[in-house]
């Protein structure tokens, strides 16, 4: 079954638009995220990166655009 919420877009606060990804193994892969459920469940809980997160009638979202921006922002460091 294919996500709803991957070519849907939501506003989430002051107007902006924003694509909304469930936070599922298949939506990930579907999405282009190279990262398992279990880690973002894991960032949640830990509270790292929480503005990528949000929370709609108790499931919870990775905001696609700023997860992107966290990408952009992270390309050249190293650790």
């Amino acid at each position: 079954m294919p996500s709803l919420a991957l070519n849907k877009r939501e506003e989430i606060g002051r107007g902006d638009s924003f694509t909304l990804v469930p936070i599922k193994n298949a939506s990930l892969k579907e999405a282009g995220i190279p990262l398992k459920a279990e880690t973002f469940y894991k960032w949640r809980k830990q509270r790292k990166n929480l503005k990528i997160f949000t929370k709609i009638g108790g499931r919870v979202f990775i905001v696609r655009e700023r997860w992107e921006q966290l990408i952009k922002k992270g390309i050249g460091k190293v650790r």
